[in-house]
């Protein structure tokens, strides 16, 4: 089985890094953007099996509209919105569907991995990933 791929797109340089290395350490291959026009460029030659987006993005897209245009592309990806913002209208723009998750900031590795692997389990079955202890 081919090993699952992750875009993670968040301008934070930390936050971002903790994120895909504890994607990798799970076993899926990561993708890095800090921001939506750097995340299409990475799509150009790639697909991908889900994504990581932090809601709010520098540039021409934030991270609700970065969501909508990947799944212009891939219907059915699965989609995990994050954010460290409080505003509740941020809360109710993300599609509201079983192919997408919110998680707010501050959160584990653990959490992340858990929630990437549960939406991806959902789309391939059982199997389809491997936790990392």
């Amino acid at each position: 089985m081919r090993q699952r791929h992750v875009l993670v797109v968040e301008d934070h340089h930390l936050v971002r890094h903790v994120i895909a290395r504890s994607l990798r350490s799970a076993g899926f291959q990561v993708s890095e953007a800090d921001h939506a026009e750097r995340a299409a460029e990475l799509l150009v030659d790639a697909t991908i099996d889900a994504a990581v987006l932090d809601v709010s993005l520098p540039g021409s897209m934030n991270g609700i509209q970065l969501g909508r245009w990947l799944r212009a592309r891939q219907a059915a990806l699965p989609l995990v919105f994050i954010s460290g913002m409080t505003d509740w209208e941020i809360v109710d723009a993300i599609p509201d569907d079983p192919r997408s998750r919110f998680l707010r900031k501050p959160f584990g590795a653990r959490v992340i991995v858990d929630l990437v692997s549960g939406l991806l389990s959902d789309r391939y079955g059982m199997g389809a990933v491997q936790s990392a202890d």
